[in-house]
């Protein structure tokens, strides 16, 4: 059980402009902006960084521009995959993919 071998390998997606979005309502407004108007440089800062740093692809935050929280919920799929400290062994498995805007009919699939 320790090394899952027999569950069933299960990623739960969701749509990354949403994902982003939810995260800034729930977590950005009020603490560093007080409305939408910053979304898109928001959005922006997210996209140099990844582009121009290390702190996505290895999960850490930048005194001054990002928090580790912030890197953490929304770097993509992509670059969790390639954090050098994910065990190999669980890249050699297959998964499923649940997509959050349709978990349901997903779920029905996996039944079968």
């Amino acid at each position: 059980c320790e090394q899952g071998t027999g569950r069933l390998m299960v990623v739960l997606a969701r749509n990354p402009f949403m994902r982003l979005a939810s995260y800034y309502k729930r977590w950005i407004l009020g603490r560093q902006a007080q409305d939408w108007s910053y979304f898109h440089d928001w959005v922006c800062l997210l996209d140099r960084l990844s582009r121009d740093t290390s702190a996505f692809r290895l999960c850490h935050g930048i005194p001054g521009a990002i928090e580790t929280d912030d890197v953490y919920h929304t770097r993509s799929v992509r670059e969790m995959l390639d954090d050098p400290r994910l065990l190999p062994s669980r890249l050699g498995r297959s998964f499923h993919t649940l997509h959050l805007e349709t978990v349901t009919d997903d779920m029905k699939k996996l039944d079968r």
